[in-house]
């Protein structure tokens, strides 16, 4: 059961580094005005001190004759079975990376032998008022204001600008 007063985790904590004699300089004379001025701590500390002299009291565990040589047979067959599997893991990993870059080649070479489609409509040839237009390129930005080419072979029927007026 505890007590509404008792300490809480983080004093709990810091109360056993100080009796380990774990805690520095000025945080242990913290800890000790905190014994001098608090019965919650200084109960706490004595119920701590006197479970660590009971473990005094429990019997020791001794180890058997064979527990060392059991110890190294099974740490010996357990170094072995790891070697093997990294030997097994480095050439698995290096099959997997041949393999990847036999497949990206064969991959890569595959589409690369791949003929484009052919389109579904041939190109037709460029007609002669085509190539007669392209003649005229460096006046492209003049038929662009007219619009349309209907307007300029109307505008040419008219003989408007015919060189002999």
């Amino acid at each position: 059961m505890t007590e509404p007063n008792s300490l809480s985790e983080q004093e709990r904590e810091e109360l056993i580094a100080y009796l380990d004699g774990e805690l520095e300089a000025e945080a242990a004379r913290a800890v000790e005005e905190k014994l001098q001025r608090d019965p919650a701590w200084r109960r706490e500390a004595e119920l701590l001190q006197t479970a660590w002299e009971m473990l005094d009291y429990l019997p020791q565990a001794h180890a058997t004759a064979t527990f060392t040589e059991q110890t190294l047979t099974l740490w010996q067959a357990t170094r072995s079975r790891q070697a093997r599997w990294r030997r097994w893991g480095r050439w698995a990993g290096i099959t997997a990376w041949a393999a990847a870059a036999l497949l990206a080649v064969i991959l890569g070479w595959r589409v690369g032998q791949r003929r484009p489609a052919t389109p579904a409509e041939p190109v037709p040839p460029a007609s002669e008022e085509v190539w007669q237009l392209l003649e005229h390129h460096h006046y492209w930005p003049y038929y662009e204001k007219v619009g349309t080419f209907s307007f300029l072979r109307e505008l040419d029927r008219s003989g408007l600008f015919d060189e002999g007026n």
